[in-house]
């Protein structure tokens, strides 16, 4: 769905926070690495999985399998995924751009069960990328 990847990159360099080094980040690999079956392009959560350990090192480095890996050179930071309170401080941070709209309705329209955004109905997605859009 291209308007949820355009809100989701749009609410990621807005907010910094959701790019840093931290559990629960995503980590996609630069490298090949066949010693620890690491492959190019290949993407890893950073905390313990079944699958693999993929644990923080340093600020700047993770640990998995039992080898440190770059973030900055070995791998790149994705992003965590927006939530609700991820999208509430997003609009916060953009001024009065969101005046005159009715986000009031939209936000009551969030299906709290679901806490990310990539979970909301198409509907709602498709509202908040339209005001990203003004």
């Amino acid at each position: 769905m291209k308007e949820l990847e355009e809100l989701t990159r749009e609410i990621r360099e807005k907010l910094p926070r959701l790019k840093e080094l931290s559990e629960g980040q995503t980590i996609k690999s630069l490298i090949d690495d066949p010693s620890n079956d690491i492959c190019k392009d290949s993407f890893y959560t950073v905390g313990y999985h079944e699958d693999y350990s993929c644990n923080i090192y340093t600020k700047s480095s993770v640990e998995i399998g039992g080898y440190v890996y770059s973030v900055v050179n070995d791998f790149e930071i994705v992003g965590k995924d927006p939530m609700l309170n991820d999208v509430l401080d997003y609009i916060s941070k953009c001024d009065n751009m969101y005046r005159g709209t009715n986000f009031d309705a939209c936000c009551l329209n969030w299906n709290l069960e679901f806490p990310y955004l990539k979970d909301q109905s198409h509907e709602l997605i498709k509202f908040l990328h339209g005001l990203i859009k003004k």
